[in-house]
């Protein structure tokens, strides 16, 4: 099965979602950044992750790297263990977020299988 990515569709989409899981994070933390800092980190992770798309440059720790750099764009300096804990909460976020979309997805699928509605057929 072949599939199109859409470069620009992939990078918007991961864009809004960094800056959502930022935000969360933020909560979380306790921790107000700037709106400038938050668009930055999102950013840079969006397009961390067209690279590690585009080039299958991915390697152990990859994605955990990219959520602690977006962490340290978007939140300043901290100790080393704050940074961490950063990457960590964003990163275990991205996985929460992701299996949760993936469970309405497969819902919504199934709901509208019973209504007698079919997907489109690409």
């Amino acid at each position: 099965m072949e599939y199109n990515i859409y470069l620009d569709v992939f990078f918007f989409v991961n864009f809004t979602m960094n800056l959502l899981l930022l935000a969360g994070c933020g909560r979380i933390l306790r921790v107000a950044p700037s709106l400038k800092r938050s668009f930055l980190g999102a950013a840079f992770g969006a397009a961390a992750s067209a690279v590690v798309l585009l080039f299958g440059v991915e390697f152990v720790g990859c994605r955990l790297l990219i959520a602690a750099v977006m962490g340290r764009i978007t939140y300043g300096k901290g100790k080393a263990g704050v940074a961490i804990k950063r990457g960590l909460i964003l990163f275990f976020g991205a996985f929460v977020f992701s299996g949760a979309v993936s469970w309405l997805s497969q819902i919504s699928g199934k709901f509208l299988e019973a209504k007698g509605i079919q997907g489109k057929e690409a």
